[in-house]
């Protein structure tokens, strides 16, 4: 193979945060999260997708930016294969969403050639930024994109989404899961420091025709990532206990911001608009309201986590 044929992928917009996260267990207990124990996951998840992903540095000759670790993959001999690292990144970008919101708006990755890692430990920006450079306009990725790095989130969040990526991209239906969620929350999302504001305030419905349209299509993926996990939901109850409990799911669990109700209630509550609106068009009772549909997602988060959780625990034992 010519060396000009070897390639690598620059994982963006994500690097390592070199400040430990802090955990605590159900029990109380700290445990602490290291950038060293992210590597490690990481490369541990990825051998087992079939690939070597390395921690390089990326260096600056002009020093515009201090020096900053980033994650290149490689496929075996450095070949190419777009669709099978497009899909290893997918799966670890929406584990990771599962824990810190929605992310991603452009490209997830960067395919530059394998002669570019300098001793197989560091890259030079200008090396990239020239690659780039040789391009059309329109084909270019800007500097910014292609040598920053934003997203934000604990270690604790990224060490779990590189442990669920393997399970991800191995089994279909949760690769599905985690895809229809991360969609669902394209299409809405409240943060951590508005969600006061949802809980409190008034329960308020869409304030437009297009905002209804977002809440209505987030319902739906959401709707979409539980069945994906627990498959289609059967009418009896006692059918849909069982395949919540098949994951270490307790349907009896009071969840809810304000109307504590057991999961299961909330489950068939989302299903009930899902049909009667958002997917038949057909007027229910009310519109969806911020409320609901922050309840919605957050059982379809549940539901998706565990299903994971249920899988993971034996595919890294």
């Amino acid at each position: 193979m010519k060396t000009t044929n070897k390639v690598c992928y620059l994982l963006l917009n994500i690097g390592a945060s070199a400040w430990d996260s802090r955990v605590a267990d159900s029990e109380g207990n700290e445990k602490i999260f290291s950038q060293k124990d992210q590597v490690q996951v990481a490369k541990k998840s990825c051998r087992k997708m079939g690939v070597k992903v390395e921690f390089i540095e990326i260096r600056d000759k002009e020093k515009n930016f201090d020096t900053q670790k980033r994650f290149v993959l490689r496929m075996p001999y450095f070949r190419k294969d777009d669709v099978k690292i497009t899909k290893i990144i997918e799966s670890f970008v929406f584990s990771l969403e599962l824990f810190i919101g929605p992310s991603y708006v452009g490209n997830t990755h960067y395919c530059f050639p394998a002669e570019l890692v300098h001793n197989g430990s560091y890259i030079l920006a200008s090396d990239l930024v020239a690659l780039e450079e040789r391009k059309r306009f329109y084909e270019r990725i800007s500097s910014s994109d292609l040598l920053s790095f934003g997203i934000s989130g604990g270690q604790s969040d990224y060490i779990n989404a590189w442990k669920f990526s393997s399970v991800v991209f191995s089994e279909e239906n949760l690769f599905n899961a985690v895809r229809f969620l991360a969609n669902s929350q394209q299409k809405f999302y409240i943060y951590p420091g508005e969600l006061d504001e949802i809980i409190y305030g008034p329960n308020e419905n869409a304030r437009s025709s297009l905002q209804q349209n977002s809440l209505e299509e987030s319902l739906i993926s959401s709707f979409k990532a539980i069945e994906a996990v627990l498959g289609n939901l059967p009418t009896k109850d006692t059918k849909l206990f069982s395949k919540m409990l098949k994951i270490g799911l307790d349907p009896q669990e009071p969840v809810g911001y304000t109307d504590h109700q057991p999961l299961y209630k909330h489950i068939r509550k989302a299903e009930k608009f899902r049909n009667s609106k958002s997917a038949h068009g057909r007027s229910t009772e009310r519109d969806i309201t911020l409320l609901d549909m922050q309840e919605f997602q957050e059982c379809a988060r549940l539901v998706v986590y565990y299903g994971l959780i249920s899988k993971t625990d034996k595919y890294w034992a």
